[in-house]
């Protein structure tokens, strides 16, 4: 399995990059990247998400508690799964289950009164304090962004990977609005190498 940190970055939106934190996501035997709580946190340190020194807090606090980064991660992958269905339904047109976007609610709540304000540069900024033992703090900022972006104009080019069941979500920036994979050079070319071969199998 790739080290999750080495995971391609495709979403063009950091709440999408976390929902793409599992292989063939579509899929009944998706490949789990977030393997352990360590490759979590490779993960959100790639990301730039919190300062270095709260990285080695919750690298020394985990080392000291498996246990609880094992409880840890699972709830991180659950609040993951959790973003995943409600954009997944949002890519497909339909409406996402009032039950998940009302947990999600409860998690934009959680990781406001987690923050604490500060005024920087003219404009108005969330930092959340790094208590060593909160395994879970750097759910929060990502917990914000989901919310953030679903009352954002990005939504209407938000897609899903057309290359069954990759399943990874991304926002759609090219020009026309025509892409239609998460990466055209892997799954771009396997739905075409399929199709082709589909097309000589017909032709037989």
């Amino acid at each position: 399995m790739a080290r999750v940190a080495s995971i391609a970055r495709i979403g063009g939106h950091i709440a999408l990059d976390f929902a793409n934190t599992a292989g063939w996501h579509a899929s009944d035997e998706q490949s789990e990247h977030l393997s352990s709580y360590v490759e979590w946190l490779a993960w959100v340190r790639k990301s730039g998400l919190l300062p270095p020194a709260w990285m080695a807090e919750l690298e020394a606090e985990g080392a000291r508690h498996p246990a609880r980064a094992t409880r840890a991660l699972t709830q991180v992958i659950e609040l993951r799964e959790l973003v995943y269905r409600v954009f997944a339904a949002i890519a497909r047109d339909r409406a996402p289950s009032a039950a998940d976007l009302s947990r999600l609610h409860r998690a934009c709540i959680a990781a406001l009164g987690a923050a604490e304000p500060h005024w920087e540069r003219g404009q108005l900024s969330l930092h959340w304090p790094h208590p060593q033992a909160d395994l879970l703090g750097p759910v929060h900022p990502l917990m914000l962004a989901a919310g953030e972006l679903l009352n954002s104009a990005s939504l209407a080019r938000l897609r899903q990977c057309g290359n069954n069941p990759c399943g990874w979500l991304f926002l759609d920036q090219s020009k026309n609005g025509s892409r239609r994979w998460c990466s055209s050079t892997e799954c771009g070319n396997a739905t075409r190498v399929r199709r082709f071969r589909a097309r000589q199998a017909g032709d037989a």
